[in-house]
C-alpha cells in the first residue's frame, strides 16, 4: 500500500513510510519498558511508573497528549493495557482509539541476553486520520535511540492489528471541487508488521501483511522494505475496490464519481533511485468509471481498462470511454525508455453529439457523422498525436451537400498541423486546405492556414434559387484564402475569381481588427464595368457599400429595357438587421440611349434617348428625387414588391409621381389598351400633361391638366387642340 504524497515539504523523507508504522515503532519501543517491568516487579510498578512514564514519552514523540489505558492482567506471555487514545488537538485533529494491547515478551531473552523484543497486539483500533486546513495530516518525531541503553536492551518485534478501522477525512477548502470528496473507511483491517532481527542491529527492515475492505471491495498487501534505504517490496490485489476515495488527493479540476478496481501487482519502490523510482508487474483493472474534468462540458462515462504492467513498460488493453455520447476506444503501450506507442479511435461521431456535447447551435443547419483515427507516439515528456477524420456517407450543410470530407493531422505539445483538408460538394468542386497552429501560448494560440476552392457557382447558386436572367451563368468560382493571427486577433485575405462566368471577374476580402474589407472587386458585363467595395466592422455591427458600373447594358439583366447604365450607389446598415427595410441607400444613374417597355417586343413607352436620375431608397420603395428622360420629368415615390420578381412580374407595386410631359405620341400607349380591344382600337395625337400619376402599375389614375393635339382614335379625329383638366 503506498500513502498520499502530499506531505509538507519540509517534513524528512522518512514521512513516506506509513504512520502506524512510525506510531507503533514509538509506541513499541516505549511500551517494551511496560512489559519487563511487569514481568519483574509487578502490576504496581507498571501501573505507577511505566504507564505515566510511557504517556510522557508518547506525547513527546507525537508531540500532543496521550491517555494510555491501565495494565489489565497478564499472560503467560506478556500483559494487556486496556483502552488507550490518541485524543485531537487544536492544531491537528486525527485521533486513535485502541480497546486493548496484548503485549508479548520472551522470557528467556529478558533472562539470558537482557533483551526485550516484544510482540504487540493492537485490538479493535479506531482511526479518524484527518487532514488540517493548511494540509498537514500530523505532526510526528520519532525519538532519537538512547546512546546508553542501560541495563535491558528494547527492540520492537512484531505489531499485529485485529479488526482495525480507519476513516480519512480532509478539512482542506475545495470550494470549486468538481466532485465533494468523501470519507474514505477502512474496515475489518487486519494485518502484522515484523521489524528488525536482533542480530543485525543496522539493518531497519520491516515484513508486512495487511489486508481490509473498502465499501464493498476487499484489499491485501504484502511486502518487505527498508525504512533508511526508501526501499520497498510490495505485493498488492485488490478486488471490486472503490476509487472514489482518490477525490481526497486529486486536484478540485478532476474527480472520479464512479469505478471499481481490481488488481494484481507487485512493485519494486526504491524512492532514492531518481530514474526509475518504482517498477510493476502485473494486472490492474478499472471497470465503469465516470471522471468528471473541469474544462470538459461532458464527464467521461463507462471507462473501462485493463492495464498490464510489465516493468518498463504498461499495456494498455479492452480500454473504452464515452465523451458524451461519443464513444473512444484506445490501446498500446507505454514504455518508461522509448515512450508512447498507442492507438486511439471514435468509430462514429455526428455533428449533433458535438454540439451537444460543446451546447452551441452551429450557424447553419447541418447534419453528418464522421469517424476518428489517431495514434500517440514519442517521449514520455514530448508526446506527439497523427492521425486522420473522415465523414462517414453525406454531410448536409443548409442546402449544400458534401459527398465526402477529409483531414489528415498531427499534433505534439507546441503545433497542431493539419496536413490535408479535403472536402468535395456533391455539387462538384473541391476546397482543400493545410496549417499549422502554434500551441506555446494556450491562452492565445497563433495559427496559419491556406485554403484553395474551385467550386460550381451555377449548382451552388440554384440550391437557393438564384439565377442570372438572360441565361447569363457564374461558371466556377476559383478562391484562396490565407487565414492566419492568433485566436484574439484573427486575420485573413480571400482573393476570388469567376473566369468563365458570363460577367467574367474577381475581387478580394481582407478581414483583420473585427473589420471586413472588400475591394479590388470588378466584372465585366460586355463592354461595361461594374466595381464594388464594401466595409462590415463587427465590433460595431455596422456595414457600407458602394457600387459603379460603367456603360453596363441594361437589356442584359431585362428584356423590357435597352441603354447603357453608368451609376453609383451607396448604401449602409445594420448587421443585427439585414432585411431591405433597414437598408439605408442612394445614389445617381445615367443610361445612355435608353428605351423601356411594358412587355418584350413592345414599343418603348418613352421617345429612345439619355435618361438621368437621383433616388433614394426608403426601405419599402425608391425615393425619386428627380427623372429625366426625353420628353418627360417626374418626381415621386414608387413602392416595390420585389416578390414579384419570382414569378416574372414587374417589381413595381404602387407609384406616387409628379409627372410633366411635353409632345408624348400617345401611340406609344397602344399596350396600355385591353388586349382583346387592342387590334380594333387606334391612337394618334400629341399629348402634354402636368399632374400626377398614381395607383398599382396595372391600374393608374392620372390627374392634372392635359393638352391633346390632333388627338384621333381610329378614323374619329377629334379638334385639333383640346385642353382642361384630367381625372382619369
Amino acid at each position: 500500500m503506498t500513502q498520499p504524497s502530499d506531505l509538507p515539504p519540509n517534513q524528512d523523507d522518512g514521512y513516506r513510510w506509513p504512520l502506524a508504522l512510525k506510531v507503533g515503532a514509538g509506541l513499541g519501543g516505549l511500551v517494551l519498558v511496560g512489559g519487563a517491568a511487569t514481568a519483574i516487579w509487578g502490576r504496581t510498578v507498571v501501573n505507577q511508573q511505566v504507564i505515566p512514564r510511557l504517556e510522557v514519552a508518547l506525547a513527546e514523540t507525537l508531540e500532543r497528549p496521550v491517555q494510555v489505558g491501565q495494565l489489565e492482567h497478564f499472560t503467560p506471555t506478556g500483559f494487556r493495557i486496556g483502552p488507550s487514545h490518541l485524543p485531537p488537538t487544536e492544531a491537528v485533529q486525527t485521533e486513535a482509539t485502541v480497546e486493548a494491547i496484548d503485549v508479548s515478551i520472551s522470557w528467556r531473552d529478558l533472562l539470558f541476553q537482557r533483551t526485550l523484543r516484544p510482540s504487540l497486539t493492537l485490538i479493535d483500533a479506531n482511526v479518524i486520520v484527518v487532514q488540517a486546513a493548511d494540509g498537514r495530516w500530523v505532526d510526528l518525531t520519532l525519538p532519537e535511540p538512547d546512546e546508553d541503553e542501560g541495563f535491558i536492551s528494547f527492540k520492537l518485534g512484531e505489531v499485529q492489528v485485529e479488526n482495525a478501522q480507519v476513516s480519512v477525512t480532509s478539512l482542506v477548502p475545495r470550494p470549486d471541487a468538481i466532485v465533494v470528496a468523501e470519507t474514505i473507511l477502512l474496515e475489518a483491517i487486519n494485518g502484522n508488521a515484523y521489524l528488525t532481527p536482533l542480530e543485525d542491529a543496522e539493518v531497519d527492515e520491516l515484513v508486512f501483511d495487511i489486508g481490509g475492505t473498502l465499501g464493498e471491495g476487499t484489499f491485501q498487501a504484502e511486502g518487505s522494505g527498508q525504512i533508511e534505504q526508501q526501499a520497498l517490496n510490495l505485493s498488492i490485489r485488490t478486488n471490486n475496490l472503490p476509487t472514489v476515495g482518490v477525490n481526497m488527493f486529486l486536484p478540485p479540476e478532476l474527480g472520479l464519481r464512479g469505478g471499481t478496481l481490481n488488481s494484481k501487482l507487485t512493485a519494486e519502490v526504491r524512492l532514492q533511485d531518481e530514474v526509475q523510482p518504482m517498477t510493476a508487474r502485473g494486472i490492474a483493472q478499472f471497470r465503469d468509471g465516470e471522471v468528471l474534468i473541469s474544462q470538459l462540458p461532458e464527464p467521461i462515462r463507462d471507462l473501462n481498462t485493463t492495464l498490464r504492467f510489465q516493468g518498463d513498460r504498461v499495456l494498455l488493453e479492452e480500454t473504452a470511454l464515452s465523451l458524451g455520447t461519443i464513444p473512444l476506444t484506445a490501446a498500446g503501450t507505454v514504455d518508461f525508455e522509448t515512450g508512447y506507442d498507442l492507438t486511439a479511435a471514435v468509430p462514429a461521431v455526428s455533428l449533433a453529439q458535438v454540439t451537444a456535447l460543446l451546447d452551441f447551435d452551429l450557424p447553419v443547419q447541418a447534419a453528418g457523422s464522421f469517424q476518428f483515427e489517431g495514434a500517440v507516439s514519442g517521449p514520455l515528456d514530448q508526446p506527439s498525436l497523427v492521425g486522420q477524420i473522415a465523414s462517414l456517407g453525406p454531410v448536409q450543410a443548409d442546402r449544400v451537400t458534401v459527398d465526402s470530407l477529409s483531414a489528415n493531422f498531427a499534433a505534439s505539445l507546441d503545433q497542431f498541423t493539419l496536413q490535408a483538408l479535403r472536402v468535395i460538394p456533391a455539387a462538384g468542386g473541391f476546397i482543400t486546405g493545410q496549417g499549422e497552429v502554434d500551441l506555446t501560448r494556450l491562452d492565445n494560440p497563433s495559427f496559419a492556414f491556406d485554403l484553395q476552392a474551385d467550386l460550381p457557382g451555377d449548382a451552388l447558386a440554384g440550391l437557393y434559387g438564384v439565377a442570372l436572367p438572360n441565361q447569363a451563368v457564374i461558371g466556377p468560382v476559383q478562391a484562396v484564402c490565407e487565414l492566419g493571427g492568433t485566436l484574439a486577433d484573427p486575420q485573413a485575405v480571400v482573393q476570388f475569381e469567376l473566369p468563365e462566368s458570363t460577367y467574367p471577374g474577381g475581387g478580394q476580402a481582407r478581414f483583420r481588427d473585427s473589420t471586413l474589407v472588400v475591394d479590388q472587386t470588378q466584372f465585366q458585363v460586355e463592354g461595361g464595368q461594374v466595381n464594388a467595395t464594401a466595409l462590415a466592422r463587427f465590433d460595431r455591427g455596422d456595414w457600407s457599400a458602394d457600387i459603379t458600373t460603367a456603360n453596363v447594358p441594361v437589356e442584359r439583366f431585362t428584356d423590357r429595357a435597352r441603354g447603357l447604365l453608368s451609376a453609383v450607389v451607396n448604401a449602409s446598415g445594420s448587421l443585427q438587421n439585414l432585411s431591405l427595410a433597414a437598408i439605408q441607400a442612394s445614389g445617381t444613374a445615367r443610361v445612355v440611349d435608353a428605351e423601356v417597355a411594358l412587355a418584350p417586343g413592345a414599343p418603348s413607352l418613352l421617345e429612345r434617348g439619355d435618361w438621368g436620375t437621383a433616388f433614394r431608397w426608403a426601405g419599402n420603395g425608391v425615393e425619386v428625387e428627380r427623372f429625366a428622360a426625353p420628353g418627360v420629368a417626374a418626381a415621386g415615390f414608387i413602392a416595390t414588391n420585389l416578390a414579384n420578381n419570382l414569378d416574372g412580374r414587374p417589381p413595381i407595386d404602387t407609384v406616387n409621381l409628379a409627372v410633366q410631359l411635353s409632345a408624348y405620341n400617345l401611340e406609344r400607349l397602344a399596350p396600355l389598351i385591353p388586349e382583346a380591344a387592342r387590334a380594333e382600337v387606334t391612337l394618334a395625337g400629341l399629348t402634354s400633361f402636368a399632374g400626377r400619376v398614381s395607383g398599382p402599375l396595372a391600374n393608374l389614375r392620372l390627374r392634372g391638366d392635359a393638352q391633346l393635339d390632333n388627338l384621333a382614335v381610329n378614323a374619329f379625329a377629334f379638334e385639333p387642340r383640346l385642353a382642361g383638366p384630367v381625372n382619369l
